[in-house]
């Protein structure tokens, strides 16, 4: 009986499984995000060696440009699959398809010059 004080209540396991679940989600999304920097660091040292003094602030302006746009002309959608891929509510077949589908649709819009000139 004295037992009894010491257990947990079912809620707290609950939490238990969220944090970890939370941790394992964190984890994926700092794997994905340090890798693509450290390349950048990596190429950055590799350019910076290789190209002329003058041209090193065309090569920065053009890195924040493209980070500035890539988001947008890809609609996150990579960020997106891994968010609802993670999420057992959700059909990963579906949501996989539904990106494909958001993919293709942009490509076909663009070679039919929806977006202006291409």
């Amino acid at each position: 009986m004295c037992f009894n004080y010491f257990k947990f209540p079912e809620k707290s396991v609950n939490y238990l499984n969220k944090y970890k679940k939370l941790a394992a989600n964190t984890a994926v999304f700092a794997i994905g995000s340090f890798g693509s920097k450290i390349l950048l660091l990596l190429l950055t040292r590799l350019y910076t060696h290789n190209i002329s003094t003058g041209d090193n602030s065309t090569k920065s302006l053009l890195e924040q440009t493209a980070n500035f746009i890539i988001p947008i002309a890809t609609f996150s959608i990579a960020e997106a699959v891994i968010r609802y891929e993670l999420d057992r509510d959700y059909d990963k077949r579906e949501v996989f398809i539904l990106a494909c589908m958001a993919v293709f649709t942009r490509q076909r819009r663009k070679q039919c010059g929806v977006f202006g000139q291409v």
